[in-house]
């Protein structure tokens, strides 16, 4: 947050003018529009929110007399509204000052509140009451309203004095500040009720206080600020300044309205502190200089939080800008205040809203209306609207999108729509909620009508919020938005295009397509037609007045209760509006015609009369009347007047009103009436007072009457105890039944008077109905039943009949059946005869008054033969009505199926009837009947597989077949023939007339599917040819004939070249795909060009090219390159001439385009020659190509040596040289030497001569030559000739070697015999590895012992290697310690397993060693499994073994013979094993059965175990919970002797201990009956315990419980919880301390604990729990509370009362133990003493097991013998 400076009110300058005068109080309005400033002048100075001075008045003295310098003015509030100012004064006073809402206004004092002290400060949080502090240390609180008792009272003394009084902006919390260092924070809750919540000591008189949502900042003249708890009073930061001695002490703070910053005041210098909600904790922000500030002496917020008012000691006042950012757009600016508060300021029109999210959700961006009028603003979770004009904001939730989807509608009156996703949602400005969401498919203004208002109805207001929207084209609902209710639904038969509700939604209009306007009344749900054609409809503004434009018309329904009487306006033009521009003007409708604007007015009197007559004031809607001659429609209005007042107890208007109608009887009732009530003592003054006699009983009673409400006007009369007059009520009205019975019931003296009266009236007037009446009333039923039928009316009497216990007289029962009948009344009549016992008369009534559903059960019954019958009587009935579908049920119901079937095609239904004629049984042809009617239907339909099925089962194929043909399905009529054996000559002979008829009229598509369906297809193709329609032609044979589709097109072709139509046969190729036909047509003619542009458009580049290739072969040399280079395609043509035997023409091309291909021509073109024999050519070419050596090998191939000799001498020597070689090679082959000697010597190579000699193993014949022609050479030569002997010696047999080796060692040829050793290999010697071995590791003796060191190491490295490749690792070993490699010695006595041997060696190496081979051996065993062995060798590897084989139970034996380190940690692994697999119950069992160790590494698998048993909501096993508590139990026990018995294990466990205790009580008294009681409170109790059970389990629980046990508020607290929880964990949220926490302020319960990214509790079990809260919501009796003790606080909470000492906790129930209880050895263990007894008594008589245990553990836990202490 930045502060910058905004405004400077009062400048340093102007306040040292004044005298350097302190500004001693000062205060902002909560309007923001006034600020309050008061010097020592006692002066109040008023500003406005930019800084300019409005107003000012003088303070006034206690005492008028004192000097006006004895007092001052200490300190300011305003009250929530801003109309009035406290003002506390240091003469013992406070004054109320009435400023007003606007400046000027006449300021006045009226309220003053004596005080025992000085007053030091003031706050005014409520608008009730307001408190201030007292120099004597004293907390006044002060009430504005009058009230019984004194106005003022004391609610906190302290010995010192008071410093401050500061209070939150929600007036909800306050903190006072004394010299002795306390602070008390205070909650203000509602009907005068404060409480103290907690002090906090500090260091030193704390001058600076501040108060924020959770915590309290104190400073003072230790430069130290601390942040207090504002609960606990614990500190939780500090901020020291002591360190910088150029800081002052700290004079005054502030935090801001929302709690998250505190400004704090000291010299030249602003102190800023953030709340940091991420960290939790408070963060200094940078710190503000100012120059020439000085001492900070006040600091106030405005309650928008966007600008600081500071003033300093010398009288300076300035106002700050507090801003976090600030963004400017195009049409408005917004200042960030906070992250969660603007301020928005409209350029146009200018105006300034401030918006806050109340949730505290960061404000991504705001947007304006088009008229600015409206603003929207979005956060991350919210959205935010709000009415400029108003100020009003709603904030409802919204996941912010930036893709702006939303559309808002701010068309309505006090409203705004969103549409979103096809949904609708109602948000009404000023409240955080919405009305609702309505799924629409589309959002139209002109079908969605929305009303949100407030009127007066006389004295008492009315709100009506109703929506009406379509639903769908045809459907209105209006729904109550109020209750989200549905009060209506319209059904229409057109589309409904316009509809609007009336101001106070009891009225819709509406308008369809077809321009007929409706009137629907909500209340009565008529619907009345207005008008049939409708240009221009308008409800009159604030009344029901309708204006509507029909056919030139001006039509005005000033009455809607009469919509047949209209007042007319002939007009021109058309309606545009309805509207009136002043109080003082008509309302007009405004009309245009053509350019021509012009107004009509109404008759302002009607629309007046509406307006009184909707807002109560009948009074004035009678004087409106009164100016009107009589008319039908003024007749209807007064009608309304008295209707109206009459419901609301005008009576004298009622009168009036029937009195001019005429109706005397009404008039002179209410006359009457009225004289009645008017009392003798009331003056003509009071009598005309409206509304006084409302509570007369005579006054409610006879309207009553007159509305025709008889049975409340008895039960006012009786209220009253005015019996008589009720009687005489009912018997003015001839309703003697009524009269008689309250009589009876009120046990009235002259009831023998009253029925002697009625008797006698009825015997006079012969009211025998009234006698049947009484009668019946009195259970005299036989003279009821007489009666009855005397005045004609015997169903009255069978009703008798039914009501009747005893036995009835049998002839007037038959004279009762008889009349019935007679009178043709046989539904009535067949229920007397069925309830006499007559039912075979009966059957026949209901059959004779066609009540067949009554005939139907009753035969079913009694005659189940006659059920079929009665079936086909209905359903001819029905067919007589009409009613065809439901006669066919009947008839298939009596089994009648040819009626059935006649219904079903008379009805059109085709499915159903093919179903009846499938079950249907053939008589001789019928059904096939039916079949054909049937198909005959789907066909009319042009159902056309539907009606060939039908068609089939009636075997008529041909009918189907004509079906097809006739609809030109040809394909399909074929098909339908084959099917069913119908041959194609038949088809031919029955079609092909149609086909010669198509193609006569030339309907060539038609005839060609014909053809084709009859298999004509050279037909087909036949007419397309006599049409020369070539490319249908073609068509028919791609796609029948396609092998000869290229002769064909061929053809066609041909017919167009020879009529010279080139075009058209190259396009007949084309279509058919054949552009190669077209290439080689251009090809043949020479249009290569044409050619190509063919080839490279259809054929691509690869056939463009062989085109190419085809016309430079034409062409002359030099064309042919040009023309490839042209093309670049040079050099490949050239390879596609050489692989297409085109050579010449390759050579051509190249002399002329490329020399350098032509070598490589001219060698193809040799290579050619000489596989053809022509050497000649071939030497030609070779030597043309300057391939002189090409040639002469040639000729060597063929030992054509002279003509190779020619050739080589024009070349040169080498080649001469190469000749003779050749030459010489051949003569030596064939066994000439000399010659061959001859020609080597002279060419010089006689070293060839030997070469050829070796080769010949003729050696003596080369050491000859080698010696007379290059001696150098004989040195080689004897080595080569060793050589091959020492390769002869190789080939010897194993022996031969050994033995040769053996004479090397005797001669002392170490070397030799050690090569002769290694010669050995596993071949040589097979099924003999040990004298192979002996052989090698002698050649390794050897070695070692005569040979050099290096030697020695290269022979034994490469033995030992061999030695161990047949597994004599001992003698390998052997060899590597004769050479001191004892370490790999060590490796290979360990790869061949000999682990004795290689211990044995590795004890001579070192301890090191020893270790490595036992690690190896161990680490081998491992791999093989052999645990026995490995035991001996390493326990701790082989129980590691045991692990990891899984075999659990046996590495538990054998760790339990280790010590009880070692087995406590294998413990832990195998109870880690087992909760890796989810298996808590096992790992108690584990646990019971090798006891719990008190050994920390357990301590934390004891928590994982009882995390995963309360975490599972299904564990309802006492036997799991004893487990997991006796386990606890064991540990903590054992606890006691290690040095864990004082850590924060045992005091985790011990909570865990009380868990798992009290959920084996829950399971056992939830199946003990009379224990449930105790299971619910359990479920309670266990809250407290939440982070160590999981919140989201326990609160569902809880709540769960309180249901079941009817404690329906805390079940609505905890289910709702439960609710916040579940969402919560599902949005990913990590813990609760953003929930709603405040029902569990002041408890026990935790308000933050962490939650787990799963949920514990089913989605049924959320979606049940979500239903009962929704519907408990609308339980009045339902409250969202706690049940509170006589401690006042929550009843199972263990907080402390007003004693300040804790309760114990019960250990049956958990709840505290406030009354008589049982306490035990152990401190702090107690029970409620009435449950103890209850749970005694249990174990006692039902000897349960549980319980016992329950008791048993108690006792062991807490000590036996309990005490008793009342």
């Amino acid at each position: 947050m930045n502060l910058q400076l905004l405004e400077t009110v009062i400048p340093v300058s102007a306040a040292v003018q004044y005298g350097c005068e302190r500004i001693d109080a000062m205060a902002w309005g909560r309007s923001d529009d006034k600020l309050a400033v008061c010097r020592s002048d006692r002066v109040i100075y008023l500003y406005d929110e930019k800084g300019g001075l409005r107003d000012k008045f003088q303070t006034r003295a206690k005492d008028p007399s004192d000097n006006a310098q004895s007092y001052t003015v200490t300190c300011m509030a305003f009250s929530p509204d801003s109309t009035r100012l406290a003002v506390g004064q240091s003469d013992l006073i406070v004054y109320v000052y009435k400023i007003g809402e606007e400046f000027k206004m006449k300021k006045s004092i009226i309220h003053k509140y004596q005080q025992p002290a000085p007053v030091t400060s003031i706050v005014w949080p409520k608008e009730y009451e307001i408190f201030c502090g007292l120099l004597d240390g004293k907390i006044r609180q002060c009430h504005t309203i009058s009230r019984k008792g004194p106005k003022t009272r004391t609610i906190m003394s302290n010995e010192s004095c008071n410093i401050a009084l500061i209070s939150n902006v929600w007036g909800t919390e306050m903190i006072a500040s004394f010299t002795d260092g306390r602070i008390a924070v205070f909650e203000v809750g509602d009907e005068d009720t404060v409480s103290l919540i907690t002090v906090i000591r500090h260091s030193c008189p704390p001058t600076t206080v501040a108060i924020t949502n959770d915590a309290v900042l104190a400073g003072g003249y230790d430069k130290k600020l601390y942040i207090y708890d504002k609960r606990s009073g614990e500190v939780k930061q500090m901020f020291d300044y002591n360190i910088d001695n150029d800081e002052r002490e700290f004079a005054c703070a502030a935090a801001n309205p929302e709690g998250k910053s505190i400004v704090v005041g000291s010299y030249n210098k602003l102190f800023v502190y953030h709340y940091v909600a991420r960290r939790k904790e408070w963060q200094e922000g940078n710190a503000q200089d100012f120059d020439n500030l000085y001492m900070v002496s006040s600091i106030q917020w405005r309650k928008d939080g966007s600008v600081l008012a500071v003033a300093n000691n010398i009288g300076a006042l300035y106002l700050m800008e507090a801003t976090y950012k600030r963004t400017r757009h195009e049409r408005f600016e917004m200042i960030y205040s906070s992250p969660s508060s603007i301020i928005l300021n409209i350029f146009e029109p200018q105006k300034s809203i401030s918006v806050k999210s109340r949730f505290a959700c960061e404000i991504l961006e705001a947007k304006l209306s088009k008229d600015g009028n409206f603003a929207i603003v979005k956060t991350g979770d919210t959205l935010l609207l709000c009415e400029v004009a108003t100020g009003l904001t709603s904030e409802i939730a919204w996941l912010y999108s930036d893709k702006d989807k939303e559309r808002f509608y701010f068309e309505y009156e006090n409203v705004c729509v969103i549409y979103y996703e096809s949904e609708m949602t109602i948000v009404e400005y000023g409240r955080d909620e919405t009305l609702g969401s309505f799924r629409v498919d589309t959002m139209n203004t002109h079908v969605v009508s929305i009303r949100v208002c407030k009127r007066l109805f006389g004295n008492e207001e009315l709100i009506s919020k109703k929506l009406a929207y379509l639903v769908d084209p045809r459907s209105i609902t209006i729904v109550d938005l109020m209750y989200n209710l549905t009060v209506g639904n319209v059904a229409h038969d057109t589309k409904i295009d316009w509809l609007e509700l009336n101001e106070s939604g009891t009225k819709l209009l509406f308008r369809d397509k077809r321009s007929r306007l409706y009137l629907y009344g909500v209340d009565s749900s008529n619907k009345l037609p207005l008008v049939m054609s409708c240009d221009f409809v308008q409800w009159v503004p604030a009344c029901d007045v309708v204006v509507v434009q029909t056919n030139g018309l001006l039509r005005v329904w000033y009455n809607l209760e009469t919509p047949d009487v209209t007042v007319d306006h002939d007009v021109s033009g058309h309606a545009v509006a309805v509207y009136k521009k002043s109080d003082k003007e008509p309302t007009v409708v405004q009309l245009e015609d053509g350019s021509t604007v012009y107004d009509v007015p109404l008759d302002e009197g009607r629309i007046q009369f509406a307006t009184a007559l909707e807002s109560g004031n009948l009074f004035q809607a009678a004087w409106h009347l009164e100016d009107y001659d009589m008319s039908p429609e003024v007749l209807a209005m007064w009608q309304r007047l008295a209707r109206v007042a009459l419901e609301n107890y005008e009576l004298r208007i009622a009168q009036k009103a029937y009195s001019v109608l005429g109706d005397v009887p009404r008039a002179k009732f209410l006359y009457n009436t009225i004289e009645m009530i008017r009392g003798p003592g009331n003056t003509p003054e009071q009598w005309y007072a409206p509304g006084w006699w409302k509570e007369h009983q005579m006054c409610i009673a006879r309207r009553n009457i007159l509305l025709g409400r008889i049975k409340e006007a008895e039960v006012v009369f009786i209220r009253h105890m005015d019996v008589d007059n009720a009687l005489l009520m009912y018997k003015i009205m001839q309703r003697w039944n009524e009269a008689i019975t309250l009589a009876k019931v009120k046990n009235h003296p002259h009831l023998k008077e009253l029925l002697s009266e009625f008797t006698q009236m009825v015997y006079r007037d012969r009211e025998w109905y009234e006698a049947g009446r009484f009668f019946e009333s009195v259970t005299m039923f036989n003279h009821a039943i007489f009666h009855y039928l005397e005045s004609g009316f015997p169903t009255h009497a069978s009703r008798c009949v039914g009501k009747s216990k005893m036995k009835l007289d049998d002839d007037l029962l038959e004279r009762l059946g008889n009349t019935l009948v007679d009178m043709k009344f046989y539904e009535t009549a067949g229920d007397f005869f069925k309830t006499t016992g007559q039912r075979g008369r009966a059957l026949d009534v209901y059959r004779k008054g066609r009540c067949f559903d009554k005939a139907l059960r009753l035969a079913k019954r009694y005659y189940p033969n006659e059920v079929t019958n009665v079936e086909e009587e209905w359903g001819d009935w029905k067919f007589s009505l009409r009613d065809i579908d439901s006669a066919g049920h009947h008839y298939i119901e009596a089994g009648n199926l040819y009626k059935a079937v006649e219904c079903a095609l008379e009805t059109r239904q085709w499915k159903k009837a093919a179903q009846i004629i499938a079950v249907m049984k053939d008589d001789g042809g019928n059904i096939s009947k039916y079949w054909i009617r049937l198909g005959d239907s789907y066909a009319g339909e042009e159902e056309f597989s539907e009606a060939e099925t039908c068609y089939l089962k009636a075997e008529s194929p041909k009918k189907a077949i004509d079906m097809f043909a006739a609809h030109e399905k040809w394909d399909d009529a074929v098909r339908v023939a084959n099917n069913n054996n119908y041959s194609r000559d038949e088809m031919k002979k029955d079609y092909s007339q149609y086909a010669v008829q198509f193609m006569e009229q030339e309907r060539y598509p038609q005839a060609e599917k014909l053809l084709i369906a009859m298999d004509e297809i050279d037909q087909c193709i036949g007419m397309y040819a006599k049409a020369k329609m070539y490319d249908q032609v073609l068509r028919i044979v791609k796609e029948h004939h396609p092998s000869h589709l290229e002769k064909t097109a061929a053809h066609v072709a041909e017919m167009f070249l020879k009529e010279n139509d080139m075009k058209s046969a190259v396009s007949t190729f084309l279509a058919c795909g054949l552009w190669q036909n077209v290439v080689g047509l251009y090809q043949d003619r020479g249009l290569f060009s044409d050619a190509h542009q063919i080839a490279a458009q259809y054929g691509g580049t690869k056939a463009a090219t062989y085109v190419v290739f085809s016309w430079a072969a034409t062409l002359q040399p030099d064309a042919a390159v040009k023309l490839l280079n042209k093309y670049n395609c040079f050099e490949e043509a050239i390879s596609h001439y050489n692989n297409h035997g085109n050579v010449e023409l390759s050579a051509e091309l190249c002399r002329v385009g490329s020399h350098e291909k032509l070598q490589e021509i001219l060698y193809q073109m040799a290579m050619q020659a000489e596989a053809k024999g022509d050497l000649d050519n071939a030497a030609k070419h070779y030597l043309e190509g300057g391939m002189n050596f090409e040639a002469i090998e040639m000729y060597l191939r063929r030992e054509l040596f002279d003509v190779a000799m020619d050739i080589a001498k024009r070349t040169s020597k080498d080649a001469v040289q190469k000749v003779m070689l050749a030459q010489a090679e051949h003569m030596f082959y064939a066994r000439n030497f000399i010659a061959m000697e001859n020609l080597l010597l002279r060419a010089e190579r006689p070293e060839h001569a030997v070469n050829l000699y070796k080769r010949a193993n003729m050696w003596n014949e080369a050491f000859r030559v080698c010696k007379d022609s290059c001696p150098h050479l004989m040195e080689q030569l004897q080595r080569e000739f060793d050589t091959s002997d020492a390769k002869m010696t190789m080939h010897n047999d194993a022996e031969s070697i050994i033995e040769q080796a053996k004479r090397y060692e005797k001669l002392g040829e170490y070397k030799r015999a050690v090569e002769c050793y290694l010669q050995l290999t596993p071949d040589m010697m097979e099924g003999n590895p040990s004298a192979l071995a002996k052989c090698w590791v002698r050649g390794g003796e050897l070695a070692v012992k005569f040979l050099k060191r290096s030697q020695a190491e290269y022979v034994v490295q490469t033995v030992a290697p061999l030695l161990m490749g047949i597994h004599m690792h001992l003698e390998a070993a052997n060899l590597y310690s004769l050479l001191g490699f004892k370490e790999l010695a060590v490796e290979t006595l360990i790869a061949g397993k000999m682990w004795d041997e290689a211990k044995d060696l590795a004890s001579e190496v070192s301890p090191e060693m020893e270790h490595y081979v036992t690690d190896q051996q161990t680490k081998m065993l491992k791999q093989v499994g052999h645990v026995d062995e490995l035991e001996n060798l390493n326990l701790a590897a082989a129980l590691d073994l045991l692990c990891e084989q899984g075999q659990w139970k046996k590495c538990m034996e054998k760790a339990r013979r280790q010590n009880a380190a070692v087995f406590s940690m294998y413990l832990a692994k195998y109870i880690t094993h087992l909760l890796k697999h989810n298996q808590p119950e096992e790992a108690m069992v584990v646990y019971a059965e090798y006891g719990p160790p008190a050994d920390k590494q357990h301590y934390a698998l004891y928590k994982a175990i009882a995390m995963m048993i309360f975490s599972n909501v299904q564990h309802d096993k006492v036997e799991i919970w004893i487990k997991l508590r006796d386990i606890l139990y064991d540990v903590i026990n054992g606890m006691k002797v290690t040095p864990d018995s004082t850590s924060k294990y045992k005091t985790q466990l011990e909570k865990i201990l009380w868990c798992a205790h009290y959920y084996v009580n829950r399971v056992a008294f939830q199946k003990s009956q009379g224990m449930e009681v105790l299971a619910t409170k359990i479920s309670i109790s266990l809250l407290r315990y939440i982070g160590t059970i999981p919140a989201e389990k326990a609160f569902y629980e809880a709540g769960l419980a309180c249901k079941e046990r009817e404690w329906k508020n805390m079940a609505f607290v905890f289910l709702n919880h439960f609710m916040d929880i579940y969402d919560a964990i599902e949005d990913g949220v990590g813990n609760t301390v953003d929930l709603d926490n405040t029902d569990f302020v002041n408890t026990d319960i935790p308000l933050e604990v962490e939650l787990p990214s799963q949920h514990m509790v089913p989605r049924q079990s959320y979606d049940d729990a979500r239903e009962w809260i929704l519907a408990a919501s609308m339980d009045p009796d339902i409250q969202q509370a706690l049940r509170i003790d006589e401690r006042g606080v929550f009843e199972a909470s263990l907080v402390p009362g007003p004693n300040g000492l804790a309760c114990d906790q019960c250990l049956l129930s958990g709840y505290p133990v406030l009354g008589p209880r049982v306490s035990f050895r152990a401190p702090n263990r107690a029970a409620n003493r009435d449950d103890w007894n209850k749970m005694v008594m249990a174990v006692k008589s039902t000897h349960n097991p549980e319980l016992q245990n329950i008791i048993e553990f108690i006792n062991d836990w807490c000590g036996a013998n309990p005490n008793y202490i009342f």
